[in-house]
């Protein structure tokens, strides 16, 4: 089961809601076709990829840490979302961060993005395809965009079901349908 985590902030009355969904689209990034000609890419993510250190302050939020949990239990979905949301500087992306440092050991790889922006959530794509090896000497110089596609359909492969995928700061994020947990 791949598993996202979205954190954002947009309600000015001080709330920090938790929402779920069954489906998500980010960007109109779509397949590409890969081919590996020297360096085989790698057949797994990273045990944690990019992911901010724990933060020995962080006051628990066992019953916030306690829904993530639940939520992200269901064994029945293909893919689980769970968009995190409410004021800046209230602690999501710091609710985020204790989940993953208790629960990392649960995925195959933990991956965190900078969704700030559609061009910084690119870099991220293509810094973590590069670290992956998914780039052949030949494609070096195709642009960003190519390589994010590149980086996604390699992500969204049946054989690396069991991660979990963070976008911090995704501002911009399409939601198809959601429901309060």
């Amino acid at each position: 089961v791949g598993k996202v985590i979205h954190a954002s902030q947009t309600y000015p009355d001080h709330r920090s809601t938790i929402y779920s969904q069954s489906a998500v689209t980010y960007g109109a990034l779509s397949a590409a076709t890969i081919i590996f000609p020297f360096q085989p890419p790698a057949d797994k993510l990273y045990e944690l990829w990019n992911v901010p250190p724990r933060n020995r302050n962080f006051i628990e939020q066992n019953k916030l840490i306690k829904r993530i949990t639940e939520h992200f239990s269901v064994k029945e979905a293909k893919h689980l979302v769970l968009a995190i949301h409410g004021l800046g500087g209230i602690g999501k992306t710091q609710l985020v961060l204790e989940y993953i440092w208790q629960h990392y050991k649960e995925y195959n790889g933990v991956c965190w993005f900078n969704a700030d922006s559609k061009e910084q959530l690119m870099v991220d794509y293509v810094s973590l395809g590069q670290e992956l090896h998914l780039f052949a000497e030949a494609e070096k110089n195709i642009a960003s965009e190519e390589k994010a596609k590149m980086v996604k359909t390699w992500l969204e492969h049946p054989n690396r079901a069991g991660w979990l995928l963070i976008y911090d700061s995704a501002y911009y994020y399409e939601f198809r349908q959601f429901k309060t947990c």
